[in-house]
């Protein structure tokens, strides 16, 4: 009860941040986040027990309703339901409007108690009842592929947290060898993100000091210079011994903002060398050339505190990302700047592409100078990098949040916020369905 009412306070923050701010108003209406604040405020207020916060969990769930009726098929719910009646799988993103109908059918019945108006009373009964019908069935449907037995014996097997056991049996309708087997292309696919992450970051930023390469132009480009097809940067590209096209098209690329017209005009113009000379420029005024690598040997180990897990992952953060990031760094603020800097990829899958791009950092492609020798030595050296990290940390936090803003604007935001309920087991929904039915 004490970290629900510190939850609540802290979401009540929130919102009062979002009501009180102009430049936020405009943003109610385009992300779903604004609508899920209000669904989480009105989940405390139930847990609560909470009685004088009912009236504004009731406009609360109106809110929260709007927003996740944005992000489906105006016949969603109608499906769904029937989908569940007849024991046929059921989309995942129902769990949050498990949820969703709960608090509502919970929020009417308490009117019901109140109301002193036969007509009031009857219309409550009514709400009250059908969206509490439709919490069970859904909830009921959505459990019963991810039985616990199932979930553990995924956990052991595949040496993953429940969650991610429940998402799995849920995306192959409660299948323990698919689910398994979409535990293994899960991590793959995870693995080959985080390299292509590793080595955009190697390349470095383009010349509006915002976009990344895109690596999968680069075959294209190098083609076109009569540089051969190459690979795109693949698992070996940036390693190459024969990087010099690769280089000079991820150069062009760099200078022209990832335009292939731009980076041809600029090639045929200047020529290998003078491009090169640009991008060293440009690699000058980033800072680049004064980045070096700051990890340390042996993290201090943090206690987690409920309050900052339960902040991270209002945030989007997966649960155990969280729990690994303030472990770290002990507060909420360090740890997006750890997760930035880390992007999800742990020790064990950095390991076999660790001594490759050190290696690369060595010899000084793409301009950066990760070797501390080659810097000099001395205290006035010292400042430097100690400026140089500092300015690395911010704008590693810069990208965190352009990268959050992204997700929360792009096209995906439904698989977004799908993939954040999907791996949610439902128990506390289901137990306060059995008390309010």
């Amino acid at each position: 009860g004490r970290d629900v009412a510190s939850g609540l306070v802290f979401l009540l923050e929130a919102d009062a941040e979002w009501n009180n701010s102009p430049a936020l108003e405009g943003w109610k209406d385009k992300v779903d986040n604004y609508g899920l604040l209000q669904l989480d405020i009105a989940w405390c207020y139930l847990l609560l027990e909470s009685l004088d916060g009912l009236d504004d969990a009731v406009r609360r769930l109106d809110i929260a309703e709007r927003a996740l009726k944005k992000q489906v098929h105006s016949n969603f719910v109608t499906l769904a339901l029937a989908q569940a009646e007849m024991n046929n799988p059921i989309p995942p993103l129902c769990a949050i409007f498990v949820r969703l109908f709960l608090l509502q059918g919970v929020a009417n019945k308490i009117l019901l108690r109140q109301s002193r108006d036969a007509a009031n009373a009857a219309a409550a009964n009514d709400a009250a009842e059908e969206r509490l019908r439709w919490a069970r069935l859904l909830c009921h449907r959505l459990r019963t592929s991810c039985r616990p037995e199932a979930v553990e014996a995924l956990c052991r097997a595949y040496v993953v947290d429940p969650p991610v056991a429940v998402a799995a049996l849920r995306r192959s309708d409660g299948d323990p060898d698919a689910a398994g087997n979409l535990i293994l292309q899960d991590r793959d696919e995870e693995g080959r993100a985080a390299r292509k992450r590793r080595r955009q970051r190697v390349a470095g930023r383009c010349a509006n000091g915002t976009d990344f390469v895109d690596l999968d132009l680069i075959p294209a480009l190098s083609g076109m210079l009569g540089f051969g097809g190459g690979n795109g940067l693949g698992n070996a590209a940036l390693e190459s011994e024969q990087s010099t096209g690769t280089l000079i098209a991820i150069g062009l690329l760099r200078l022209s903002d990832n335009s292939i017209d731009g980076s041809l005009e600029l090639y045929n113009s200047n020529g290998a060398e003078q491009v090169m000379e640009q991008v060293a420029r440009l690699d000058e005024v980033s800072g680049r050339r004064k980045r070096r690598s700051t990890r340390s040997k042996k993290p201090t180990q943090h206690e987690v505190q409920d309050m900052d897990l339960t902040v991270l992952v209002s945030m989007g953060v997966e649960e155990a990302r969280a729990r690994e990031a303030l472990k770290a760094t002990g507060n909420v603020e360090s740890a997006l700047l750890w997760l930035s800097k880390d992007d999800g990829d742990n020790a064990k899958a950095n390991a076999k592409i660790g001594d490759s791009d050190t290696a690369l950092a060595g010899e000084g492609h793409f301009g950066d100078e990760a070797d501390g020798s080659m810097d000099g030595e001395g205290d006035d050296n010292d400042d430097e990098a100690s400026d140089s990290e500092e300015n690395e940390r911010m704008e590693n936090a810069h990208e965190l949040l352009e990268r959050e803003l992204g997700n929360a604007l792009g096209a995906d935001s439904r698989q977004l916020l799908e993939r954040e309920w999907l791996g949610v087991d439902l128990q506390g929904e289901w137990d306060l369905i059995e008390k309010y039915t």
